[in-house]
């Protein structure tokens, strides 16, 4: 399964950002994405009042073997398939973890990560501006959304060729869910929903 364009951006661009310490481009940035998300946004648009900034990490990570616990047995229909990935990295001062797992049913994949962001901003700077957007085309469409009273946002091709959602069940832990080949967002928001999010949050 191609690696979701949220989570490439987040461990990589974040993370370079981050590292980097370039404060006046970040600032930049951060300017273009509130006018980006002003133009896009409407009056239905998720809160994401439990989606708390911050610019330095908390402390110290969680471990991803605490987050790989978190990883279902089965997602409906769809069954593990292959061992789950698990990753603590560390850059300077700026530390994440995640676990993630792939799920089959026939031609049809799902792969659930749990991350923890460990509060850096710049590592959740493009889920959090997407959580405003609502936007349709002929072929996609990005919106926020909400998954247990929790702020998230999904995007999906209407032939349910591909579809994502990201949810943040806490201020530091993110759950990233992607679907190909048929795996649709009605899949997904199965998925989501049949997850604990608040035991997810109070992760340690």
């Amino acid at each position: 399964m191609k690696q979701n364009r949220w989570f490439a951006f987040v461990l990589a661009g974040g993370m370079l950002l981050a590292s980097c310490g370039k404060s006046d481009e970040a600032s930049e940035e951060n300017s273009g994405s509130t006018e980006q998300t002003a133009a896009s946004s409407t009056d239905e648009n998720v809160s994401t009042a439990n989606v708390e900034s911050a610019k330095k990490p908390a402390g110290p990570v969680i471990a991803s073997s605490t987050l790989k616990g978190f990883l279902p047995a089965s997602v409906g229909s769809y069954k593990v398939e292959g061992d789950p990935e698990t990753m603590q990295a560390k850059m300077g001062e700026f530390e994440y973890s995640f676990a993630k797992q792939e799920y089959a049913n026939g031609e049809k994949r799902i792969r659930i990560t749990v991350a923890d962001y460990n509060m850096v901003e710049s590592l959740t700077a493009a889920y959090t501006m997407m959580m405003n957007m609502s936007m349709e085309s002929e072929k996609e469409v990005t919106k926020g959304e909400k998954f247990q009273g929790k702020a998230g946002v999904v995007t999906y091709q209407k032939d349910n060729s591909r579809a994502q959602i990201a949810v943040a069940a806490s201020d530091r832990v993110w759950l990233i869910l992607e679907g190909e080949n048929g795996a649709g967002i009605d899949d997904l928001r199965s998925a989501a929903n049949s997850m604990d999010l608040n035991a997810i949050a109070g992760a340690k």
